[in-house]
């Protein structure tokens, strides 16, 4: 099954705005992940899809939120664009030292 990783966003965030901005199309480039967004807003997706959203809004304490998913459990989960960006360079770091 595929890692997934879900970002849960809200209209009017500046912190979900940079994420879509800046960090969304660099995941969706990087082909590690099947990505989906969800807008709490609006209830609905701005990117992919997951059947069992629901199971996760639990997590959710504020936004943006993310979560990476592997066959069903959950691998990790923050919050805020600023512990996103640490995750991505500790990531970039992994990938080239292995």
């Amino acid at each position: 099954m595929s890692t997934f990783f879900i970002a849960f966003v809200i209209n009017y965030c500046a912190y979900c705005d940079r994420f879509k901005e800046e960090a969304l199309p660099g995941i969706l480039a990087s082909n590690d992940y099947e990505i989906a967004v969800w807008n709490a807003s609006e209830s609905k997706f701005l990117h992919g899809a997951i059947s069992d959203i629901h199971s996760y809004k639990h997590l959710v304490r504020g936004y943006p939120t993310f979560i990476i998913l592997k066959n069903g459990e959950v691998l990790d989960t923050w919050e805020g664009f600023e512990e996103y960006q640490f995750w991505v360079e500790y990531n970039r770091h992994l990938k080239e030292n292995n």
